[in-house]
């Protein structure tokens, strides 16, 4: 029957949208869980940062402070306007 084509249509439409948010929703949930259990300088997880009985500092403050993701784009900003000649040898490698 043709007035079914169009209703058939919609749902098939609608039917893709939603597939498709749903899996966005699940790529963003993977990224914030990647981006909350791990360190992104050092590869390290929450869970065997955890199991290495860490208790100073918590695997917050390593992320926060002691692999602080932005130091590392600073610096690698910084060695990029800089001549590679007159690297230290921190720099160099």
């Amino acid at each position: 029957h043709p007035a079914a084509h169009p209703v058939l249509l919609f749902n098939i439409i609608t039917g893709l949208m939603l597939d498709t948010f749903a899996e966005l929703r699940e790529e963003a949930a993977t990224r914030n869980d990647i981006m909350t259990n791990q360190c992104f300088v050092c590869g390290l997880t929450r869970a065997a940062y955890d199991d290495l009985y860490i208790t100073s500092p918590s695997f917050d403050e390593h992320k926060g402070q002691e692999h602080d993701l932005w130091k590392y784009v600073y610096f690698l900003s910084y060695l990029r306007s800089k001549d590679q000649t007159e690297y230290s040898g921190v720099e160099t490698y």
